[in-house]
């Protein structure tokens, strides 16, 4: 008769520590068995492979229970367990706050967002899909909306208690991002838009990206053994090389668009004549001046960039106010 999983064993066999060497790096498996069940785990480093094995072996002898359903003792279950996914998460934007730009940090939230929204425990009581992402971006990954406190001390503007409490309450485990199907899941989140269709490739750059910096750090603070988003093999997303004609404005339409803003607005027509003939981003264009061009009396001539200041919401800058980036 086989034993239902996640029943408690005491049939226990360590293995010794098999070390892989990959072309991403040196890796460190530990292997044990549970009741006949093979489970193991990866780490970063000799040490903590050495640590988790010696953990094992001591309540192997010692007579713990073993779960065949992570093959883990009790007396090193509650550790792992302690922090969510949404906390550290909470936890890593209170470190990059401070050194981050207001775009920065306005481009992890959103990564963020996408991750946590899709890393939860299967309930019926759920919150509308666009309330909580709000609450997420608006509150719990933006370190100024919650007075530069920790999440679990900050108070919870009453607009987003109830989809505050729930995720609390309803994210997976950080120790679940130790497996590789776990990641995996969260890497297909980032790369779908809200109506399942595929992210831009930038798009999906950016969030993993952060997605990767998230679980380096839990690695850094050994809630994990190791970022297993460095093993997996995912497939590239696909970047279109061609220009779709239909979308970009062609030399007439230019021309007349130019010759609207020179009877509008005169003073703008250089302005946006840089932006397309240059192809300059409005924050670079902003930071021109004559004396930064090199006009020849015939043929091209050179624009010397002397800066960039990209628009910032005020909601991602120290003091409120917008443009500090």
């Amino acid at each position: 008769m086989t034993r239902p999983s996640g029943d408690p064993s005491y049939d226990v066999r360590v293995w010794s520590i098999r070390v892989y060497k990959g072309s991403r790096g040196t890796t460190y498996i530990v292997t044990w068995l549970v009741a006949g069940l093979r489970h193991q785990q990866t780490f970063a480093t000799r040490k903590l492979a050495e640590s988790f094995r010696a953990g094992l072996i001591t309540a192997s002898r010692g007579g713990g229970q073993f779960s065949d359903s992570d093959g883990l003792p009790v007396s090193m279950r509650p550790k792992q367990a302690e922090r969510t996914w949404y906390a550290h998460a909470c936890a890593f934007i209170d470190l990059k706050w401070t050194r981050a730009s207001p775009s920065h940090r306005r481009g992890l939230a959103e990564a963020l967002v996408w991750v946590t929204t899709a890393m939860v425990a299967e309930s019926r009581d759920a919150p509308e899909r666009d309330a909580l992402r709000k609450a997420l971006f608006h509150w719990s990954f933006n370190v100024t909306a919650r007075g530069h406190r920790p999440v679990e001390d900050a108070d919870v503007p009453d607009e987003f208690a109830e989809e505050i409490a729930w995720i609390t309450r309803r994210s997976l485990p950080l120790r679940n991002f130790a497996s590789a199907s776990t990641v995996r899941r969260a890497m297909e989140a980032i790369t779908m838009k809200l109506d399942r269709t595929p992210a831009a490739a930038p798009t999906v750059a950016r969030r993993r990206a952060a997605l990767f910096s998230v679980l380096e750090y839990a690695v850094e603070l050994e809630l994990l053994p190791s970022n297993q988003l460095k093993q997996l093999k995912l497939p590239r997303p696909i970047v279109s090389q061609a220009v779709d004609r239909r979308v970009v404005v062609n030399h007439a339409q230019a021309r007349t668009l130019l010759s609207a803003v020179r009877s509008a607005y005169p003073s703008l027509e250089a302005y946006f004549a840089c932006l397309y003939y240059a192809g300059l981003r409005p924050a670079e264009a902003r930071h021109l001046r004559v004396k930064d061009c090199v006009l020849p009396k015939s043929g091209w001539g050179q624009l010397i960039l002397v800066g960039s200041t990209p628009d910032s919401n005020g909601a991602w800058t120290d003091s409120g106010q917008a443009n500090e980036d």
